[in-house]
């Protein structure tokens, strides 16, 4: 089922590229590194193109694309997670948060929960 719809994917996404230029039919660019994949990469035995949120899905996004692993793995957690991280800290500033916030400020360790105080955690 999840390689079916990472073709339908891959064939919105082509048709899209090749209508912007001709020297990358059948082909999609994967949006974190750009690099130029064919279809076929779906269905090795360890896809190079996965389903991916273009918002993270905790944050509530639906829309889909299609990234390679290699991206995806690395730069794509630490992306999703700093996004992540953003949202919660503008909705617990705003009073709306109800996860908690962590972080660093120097070399000290923080937790702040919603609607509370900053608590120091581990100091040095």
């Amino acid at each position: 089922m999840a390689r079916e719809r990472a073709h339908c994917i891959f064939a919105e996404l082509s048709d899209d590229l090749a209508r912007k230029t001709a020297n990358f039919f059948n082909r999609v660019l994967c949006p974190l590194c750009l690099q130029a994949y064919s279809e076929d990469v779906i269905d090795l035995e360890e896809p190079e193109l996965t389903e991916e949120h273009i918002i993270p899905e905790s944050l509530g996004g639906k829309l889909v694309t299609l990234s390679c692993k290699s991206s995806n793995s690395t730069h794509g957690s630490k992306l999703d997670s700093h996004l992540v991280q953003m949202m919660r800290s503008q909705d617990s500033l705003a009073g709306s948060g109800t996860l908690p916030l962590k972080g660093r400020i120097g070399s000290v360790e923080t937790n702040c929960r919603p609607n509370s105080t900053l608590v120091i955690v581990n100091s040095e």
